[in-house]
Order: structure tokens, then C-alpha cells, then sequence
């Protein structure tokens, strides 16, 4: 088989692409503060309980699991309410994160972003795209500390403690 100019430059073209692609799929896998910040503040809002295991040991290691508590709260306001728990579920977007400071083993970023309504995810792209119901800006100061080589909130994000 002879490669002419053509094929050549295809087959480069190819090859670059799969490099590329290699190098950006390990840029996304790093752990980042920002990346960590914008994780827990998506499970948060829609009452996910995956939440748990990006909070660090110091509010892990509560009398009372804040998470489990948060959880609980907003299903029993749910109830009051006379809903499913879904109902009460926000998807945040438009997230914009700044880094305050960072150092090797802490960090605190400055994340703000709208939340709406996401009782399921059609629902929350149909609002999005027809700009249904009502948005809320939130904006947080969260910290972060490195524990067991991975970011994880620390502090009081969004109340967690206070609910």
C-alpha cells in the first residue's frame, strides 16, 4: 500500500485527535477545589446523599450525619407540604467559581450560580429552554481541605449544619 499526501495527512489528523482526546480525558479526571466545590453543590440542591462522601471527616465524624439530617428535614417539609421530595429539588447552573486561596492542603472558592425548580430533568430543560418558573441566584464562600489526596468540603456549606 502507498500512502500518497492525502492519506498522510488523515491519518495525522486522526492520530492527533486520539491524543488529544487522551489528554483532555485526564485533565478531567483530576480532582480540582473548584471541581469538588461544583460536585457538592449539585448533589446539595437535588438531595443527593452521594453528598456524603465529599464532605471532610470533621463534619462526617457529627453526633447527628448532616447530610442524612439535611436529607431528612427536607423530606419531612415535603410531607408538610403535602409533595414528593422531588418537588423540592433545585438544579443549579450557570456556575461560576473563583478561587479565594489555595494552598497544598486547603482552599476556599467563591461559587455562584442560579438554581430552578428540577423536579426531574425534563422538567428542568423544559424550564430552561421556555424560561419557566422562578430562578434564585445563590452565591457561597465554600472551603475546601485535602483529605486522602481528594478535596473535600469543609466548614458550613449552604447551612449544611444549621437545618
Amino acid at each position: 500500500m502507498v500512502l500518497n499526501q492525502n492519506t498522510s495527512v488523515f491519518i495525522l489528523t486522526i492520530l492527533l485527535g486520539i491524543f488529544l482526546q487522551a489528554i483532555l480525558i485526564f485533565a478531567d479526571t483530576a480532582d480540582t477545589p473548584t471541581k469538588a466545590a461544583v460536585g457538592f453543590s449539585k448533589a446539595y440542591f437535588k438531595f443527593d446523599s452521594s453528598m456524603s462522601n465529599k464532605i471532610c471527616s470533621e463534619l462526617s465524624k457529627a453526633e447527628i450525619d448532616p447530610v442524612d439530617h439535611y436529607i431528612n428535614a427536607a423530606k419531612l417539609e415535603a410531607k408538610a407540604r403535602g409533595v414528593n421530595l422531588n418537588y423540592l429539588k433545585n438544579e443549579i447552573y450557570h456556575i461560576s467559581t473563583e478561587i479565594i486561596s489555595q494552598d497544598d492542603n486547603s482552599a476556599k472558592i467563591h461559587l455562584k450560580g442560579m438554581l430552578r425548580i428540577s423536579i426531574n430533568p425534563v422538567f428542568a430543560w423544559v424550564a430552561k429552554i421556555f424560561r419557566l418558573g422562578k430562578t434564585h441566584e445563590v452565591e457561597e464562600i465554600i472551603q475546601l481541605v485535602k483529605e486522602e489526596g481528594r478535596w473535600k468540603i469543609c466548614g458550613n456549606p449552604f447551612l449544611l449544619n444549621s437545618v
